[in-house]
């Protein structure tokens, strides 16, 4: 497989968007880029997806253009359309096309502004879906894998907070505001260690990727991320090291990680 491109089932599961059925399991489609982050007052180029159908059945793929944002729990959710939002301005080509196993296919995209863009964010989805005749409807949709598109009017400025840390028993939640014209990430790791051992660093009970979910601008909400092995219940220094938005990260505190409950919040994807 080539490691430049993500299986369907992995980025369909991130983006919180899966519609899998039985006779589409041998489609395994990838895209490089998975994201797009364009600055709109200076960058006309055209721009290309690479799909590529790394399974052994052949896919005919159709590409929808979508307006989008995060549902409260970190999921892509589909809104309506203005015209300020990027897929508004979004000319694709092609919309429709077959891959046989091991075929690829560029997939281009120009912005073209109907309006005068707002300065701040503008956002789109490219969704790749794989569909067959049948059904109520006489459509199903087999999967469906986006590649978000961000585009930018005036400075991306990525200014956050992080007001807390909490834990739920099988993964740790960030309860983090956006306060720029960007969207802000989480970028680097975290380390659980239990405030009952000594601080030598083999010590460390668990070390692993911050979460990568976006914060859109002008909202406030808990990005959770599962921790990779079993964490027993009791009091862990955490070390926080990385960046949040365009600022260094390097914040030292003590959380209380409870017995896992039924109910426990997963981890969102990072479009």
């Amino acid at each position: 497989m080539n490691k430049n491109f993500l299986p369907s089932r992995i980025a369909l599961a991130a983006l919180g968007l899966v519609f899998v059925l039985p006779q589409a399991a041998e489609a395994q489609i990838g895209v490089s880029p998975s994201r797009f982050e364009i600055d709109l007052d200076d960058d006309p180029r055209t721009h290309a997806v690479r799909v590529l159908n790394e399974g052994g059945r052949a896919a005919d793929l159709t590409v929808r253009v979508v307006h989008w944002d995060l549902d409260e729990h970190n999921e892509v959710r589909i809104v309506e359309p203005t015209e300020q939002s990027l897929d508004q301005w979004l000319v694709v080509n092609p919309l429709h096309f077959s891959l046989e196993p091991g075929a690829s296919q560029t997939v281009r995209f120009a912005i073209r502004p109907r309006v005068e863009p707002d300065p701040g964010e503008h956002r789109a989805m490219l969704f790749f879906e794989q569909q067959a005749g049948g059904g109520p409807s006489g459509i199903q949709v087999m999967f469906r894998l986006g590649v978000a598109i961000y585009g930018q009017v005036g400075d991306a400025t990525r200014t956050a907070e992080l007001h807390d840390v909490t834990s739920s028993g099988v993964g740790l939640g960030f309860d983090l505001s956006s306060l720029g014209s960007a969207n802000a990430r989480l970028a680097g790791e975290f380390s659980l260690r239990s405030v009952e051992r000594s601080t030598a660093e083999d010590d460390f009970v668990l070390t692993q990727p911050l979460p990568s979910t976006p914060v859109l601008p002008g909202t406030r909400r808990t990005v959770w991320v599962p921790f990779h092995t079993s964490v027993p219940p009791g009091d862990y220094a955490v070390a926080l090291r990385g960046h949040l938005g365009d600022d260094a990260l390097n914040r030292d505190l003590v959380i209380t990680v409870p017995a896992p409950f039924v109910g426990a919040p997963a981890a969102a994807g990072a479009p």
